[in-house]
């Protein structure tokens, strides 16, 4: 491995390179051969500046401040916990794979909507994050190499930049209809890629937190890897090392790899926020949408579902676990008068309360209706507040409280 400060994920392509012609000129006993590097990381950085203020700058600023508005979104992602006031930067990693007959479905649904493999990674993260957190407007921070120039392609060293992709995510919108949009979000990114991240930041001054990211919370990282020059090392073999656990930089970051067998994912998460559990379903999710938007290019996204069919994807703790008006039930026929709600003076022990949910539910089960019922308290707080709540799962549904302080 090498530091970013000098290196990036071409540099390493490159060094891969390098060392594949070193290793087989020197077992063959041949006279090395490498390719010239034309330029210096001092000549990018002399060309950049120049052509930065020569008015590219204002161009891209431009863009990027009208492409991402005033107002930065903060992503909120169901976490486990609470985010702290200071990240901690742990992090860890799961991981997943995609074979060759997989990514070469996902390739054919790239090709059919005009655009790349990378792009439907993308839209399909972005699906699920809008699914996840049910807010619309999606940003991703993504890198990009950022070598524009034919002479740095030998060049080692960290050129890459970073863009925040935007998505508005519309659940009446088909799975074409998104790839499309993300295809043009792209190539205009594209366009726009040299301006400095830092400087876009200055720019767009959002309110800093040392809590999180400023722009974005989520990353996704996606590079294509070429091996076949070290297979054809002679005596060599290679053996892939799983990836450990690593400093986490944002909420939740997605590596992909693309390469001759496939496709290779990491999750990489912040462990203050997140349970290795919890990424873990979430990554069966991210793969589950892929498939379905394979699968069904035309679907709309309200219609792509995250459950997995098999008992797999249900943790386990949930199987096993014991419903909270089951538990007051059971506890009202063990402990009958013992205090079940303190509020004041008020009190109600749980026979109390089992025998006044109960005689509720029955009413309420006669009124409500549909496959997935919600129902609205609208009470203040009291034991009778809790009655209604408890009524209201023994009936089947799902409680909205409402403050009746509010404005009708």
């Amino acid at each position: 491995t090498m530091h970013h400060i000098v290196s990036d994920g071409w540099s390493m392509g490159v060094v891969i390179d390098e060392f594949a012609s070193l290793y087989a000129a020197y077992a063959s006993g041949q006279p090395v051969r490498l390719l010239p590097v034309e330029a210096q990381y001092a000549d990018y950085a002399s060309w950049q500046r120049h052509w930065l203020e020569a008015g590219e700058r204002e161009r891209q600023l431009d863009y990027w401040c009208g492409a991402l508005g005033d107002e930065p979104v903060v992503l909120e992602l169901p976490a486990d916990r609470a985010r702290p006031a200071v990240p901690s930067h742990r992090g860890g990693t799961v991981s997943f794979a995609l074979g060759r007959d997989e990514a070469r479905q996902l390739a054919g649904l790239a090709q059919r909507a005009g655009t790349t493999a990378f792009t439907v990674l993308l839209t399909a993260f972005q699906i699920l994050l809008y699914r996840y957190t049910g807010q619309h407007d999606i940003r991703v921070g993504v890198p990009v190499a950022n070598r524009n120039r034919a002479e740095t392609s030998r060049t080692v060293g960290f050129f890459v930049n970073t863009q925040v992709l935007r998505a508005r995510i519309d659940g009446t919108r088909s799975v074409l209809a998104l790839l499309g949009e993300a295809r043009e979000s792209v190539q205009q990114a594209q366009a726009h890629q040299e301006l400095p991240f830092e400087q876009l930041v200055e720019a767009l001054q959002p309110e800093r937190s040392l809590s999180h990211n400023p722009l974005f919370q989520v990353m996704l990282n996606h590079q294509r890897r070429d091996l076949r020059a070290l297979r054809q090392l002679p005596g060599l073999t290679l053996e892939r090392v799983a990836r450990t656990a690593s400093a986490a930089k944002v909420d939740l970051a997605l590596d992909t790899q693309e390469d001759e067998d496939g496709i290779e994912g990491v999750f990489g998460y912040a462990s203050d926020l997140f349970e290795h559990g919890t990424v873990e379903r979430l990554q069966r999710h991210y793969v589950s949408v892929l498939r379905q938007m394979i699968a069904a290019p035309e679907a709309l996204v309200a219609d792509i579902a995250l459950e997995a069919a098999d008992a797999e994807d249900e943790d386990p703790r949930f199987r096993e676990a014991v419903l909270v008006h089951e538990a007051i039930a059971r506890q009202a026929l063990e402990q009958p008068d013992a205090v079940a709600v303190r509020c004041g003076e008020d009190v109600l022990t749980y026979g109390e309360l089992e025998r006044n949910a109960t005689r509720l539910a029955r009413a309420l089960a006669a009124q409500i209706g549909g496959a997935e019922p919600v129902v609205g308290v609208v009470i203040d707080r009291s034991p009778a507040m809790i009655v209604r709540l408890l009524a209201v799962l023994k009936a089947g549904a799902a409680f909205l409280p409402i403050d009746p302080a509010l404005p009708a």
